[in-house]
């Protein structure tokens, strides 16, 4: 698969698209905060840089976790689903974390 990895990366230093391989692999299991998961895992890699998306195989496909190879990672630890359009009042913010309020 061809990408520009400056896109990726957030910036345009040089702006040429570079081959990438692309993996897909279903059924892995992940262990998080917010229980266990099967998921679809998607891996990206050209040369030693690599990145990996797992998502719940399950709708609506929460991201379980990604993981890069320069050592950042991201792992769910909550999951919680909310009537979202029914929340727009200030005092819906009770919901909130309360750092957040």
């Amino acid at each position: 698969i061809s990408l520009f990895p400056s896109l990726m990366d957030g910036h345009l230093p040089i702006l040429e698209p570079v081959d990438f391989k692309f993996v897909r692999r279903n059924g892995l299991e992940v262990k998080t905060a917010a229980g266990t998961f099967s998921t679809v895992t998607f891996e990206l890699s050209y040369g030693v840089e690599s990145m990996t998306w797992q998502f719940d195989a399950k709708a609506p496909h929460t991201l379980v976790r990604f993981h890069h190879s320069n050592g950042t990672e991201y792992t769910l630890a909550k999951v919680e689903r909310l009537p979202y359009w029914r929340l727009n009042a200030p005092s819906d913010r009770a919901w909130w974390p309360k750092r957040l309020r």
